[in-house]
């Protein structure tokens, strides 16, 4: 077993052996996946990575074209943007452990 660090800004170093046989390149992915066990590291490739950007750019133009002109600003639609994230993301890990999204 091998024990990794949690620094005071949350960031981990996966040791180098780890990193050689999963072939981690500085600056790559890794997917977090909560898990029975805890949690789990999944390397993602950039094909991957690839798909879910176009992914999500076709779902966005999807959206966008569907969504009327908003009364708000665009401070205003941050926030709410960033109240629902946060709400979320404070839900995730509940959904997660019922082997929900």
């Amino acid at each position: 077993m091998t024990l990794v660090k949690i620094l005071s800004s949350g960031q981990l170093t996966l040791p180098a052996e780890l990193r050689e046989q999963f072939n981690l390149a500085e600056e790559g992915y890794l997917e977090a996946k909560v898990t029975a066990e805890g949690i789990l590291l999944k390397p993602v490739t950039a094909s991957e990575r690839q798909q879910a950007g176009d992914a999500l750019v076709r779902l966005l133009s999807r959206v966008h074209a569907q969504q009327p002109a908003s009364d708000l600003s665009a401070e205003e639609q941050e926030e709410l943007i960033a109240h629902e994230v946060k709400a979320a993301r404070a839900e995730e890990p509940h959904r997660d452990a019922q082997g929900g999204v």
